[in-house]
C-alpha cells in the first residue's frame, strides 16, 4: 500500500461518458491496484445522504465505516452547508443546463470558491480515509454532470485524468431493453422500442457532449477507451490506461486474470454489479445475435453520426 502524502491533493480519475458502457466494472476494476480507491458515482454523494441509499458494502451510508469515516472526518460540506445546498450548488456547476456558464466563467467568486472547497474536502477526505493518492469518480457524464469532469479540473482546480469510456451504441440499447443498471434509477415504461430509442438517443447527446468538452480539458487529461476493447483485451487496455496515468498496472492486470478477486469496495451508485463479491471481466456481445434488424436499422436513423464520430463500425 502506498502511503498518501498528506500534503496533496489526489489525482481525479473521472470516467466520462454514458451509463450502460461499462463504467461499473472499470470502476472496480482500477481499485485493484493498490494506490487507487474506487468512489463510484460520485455525484450522488448527496442525494444518498438525503435518501439514505446503500453503498456496495451493502450498509445504508449513515452505517457504512468507509463513508462515516470520510462524512465525519473534515466534513465534506464546505461552510457547513446542509447536503440540499451542497447538491443545488453541484448542479450550478456540473448540470446540462449550466454547461455554456461553465465554460464561459459566468459564475460567481463566491460560488466558485464554495465549490472549490467542497470537492476538494470530499475527494481529500477520501484519500486520506483510504490512505491513497488516486481516487475513481465513475459519476459519467449525463444530464446531472455532463459538465462534472470540466467543472473539477478548471474551478475546484484538482488534477485529473478523465477516461471516455464508450460502448457501442447497439449494446447500450440492448442493455435497456434488458432492463439492466442501476436498482435506484426507475423507468416510467417497459415497452422495449421506447426504453431503446430513448438509450440510443441519450447515448448520441451524452457522447456528442462528451465530446465537445474535451475541447476544453488541457491536453493529455484525457483518453478514450472503448468496453468492447476492455473486455476483449484488457491487459493491452489496462496498460494503456497505466501509461496514461502513469501507473503501473500488473495488480490490476492480475485481478482480471482470474486469478484474484475483483470486489467493489463501497462504491456509490452504478450498477448490480457492485454488491458482488467476485465478478469476472467479460463483454456482453448477446446483442450480435439477438438484436433485431428493426432495430439494428433504427439505430443507424438515430445513432450514426456519433456512432462514427466514436469510431464504430455501424454494419457490423
Amino acid at each position: 500500500m502506498t502511503i498518501k502524502d498528506d500534503s496533496s491533493v489526489p489525482t481525479i480519475i473521472y470516467i466520462m461518458g454514458y451509463g450502460r458502457s461499462g463504467s461499473t466494472i472499470l470502476d472496480m476494476l482500477l481499485q485493484q491496484h493498490s494506490d487507487i480507491i474506487s468512489a463510484g458515482a460520485l455525484n450522488n454523494i448527496y442525494d444518498w445522504q438525503l435518501k439514505s441509499e446503500k453503498c456496495s458494502c451493502e450498509n445504508y451510508l449513515s452505517d457504512c465505516e468507509f463513508w462515516s469515516d470520510v462524512l465525519t472526518g473534515n466534513n465534506i460540506l464546505a461552510n457547513s452547508k446542509s447536503p440540499f445546498e451542497a447538491r443545488t450548488l453541484q448542479f450550478k456547476f456540473e448540470r446540462l443546463s449550466s454547461l455554456w456558464k461553465l465554460v464561459a466563467g459566468f459564475h460567481s467568486e463566491l460560488e466558485e470558491t464554495s465549490y472549490r472547497e467542497g470537492m476538494n474536502e470530499l475527494y481529500g477526505n477520501i484519500a486520506d480515509v483510504a490512505s491513497v493518492n488516486f481516487v475513481v469518480d465513475s459519476s459519467k457524464s449525463t444530464r446531472d454532470c455532463t459538465g462534472r469532469a470540466l467543472a473539477l479540473g478548471k474551478v475546484a482546480g484538482m488534477p485529473l485524468k478523465s477516461i471516455w469510456l464508450t460502448r457501442d451504441g447497439r449494446g447500450v440499447g440492448w442493455s435497456a431493453i434488458k432492463r439492466t443498471g442501476s436498482d435506484e434509477r426507475k423507468r416510467s415504461t417497459e415497452l422495449p422500442l421506447i426504453n431503446y430509442m430513448r438509450a440510443v438517443l441519450s447515448w448520441s447527446m451524452t457522447n456528442l457532449l462528451t465530446g465537445i468538452t474535451t475541447l476544453f480539458m488541457k491536453k493529455g487529461t484525457y483518453l478514450h477507451v472503448r468496453y468492447e476493447d476492455l473486455c476483449q483485451d484488457p491487459d493491452k487496455t489496462l496498460s494503456q490506461i497505466g501509461e496514461f496515468l502513469e501507473l503501473d498496472m500488473k495488480e490490476v492486470i492480475y485481478a482480471t486474470s482470474g486469478l484474484g478477486d475483483i470486489s467493489s469496495g463501497h462504491n456509490l451508485g452504478g450498477n448490480r454489479l457492485r454488491f458482488e463479491k467476485k465478478v469476472t471481466l467479460k463483454p456482453d456481445l448477446s446483442w450480435h445475435k439477438k438484436l433485431s434488424i428493426q432495430f439494428r436499422m433504427l439505430f443507424v436513423l438515430i445513432g450514426s453520426p456519433v456512432g462514427i464520430f466514436i469510431g464504430y463500425q455501424l454494419w457490423k
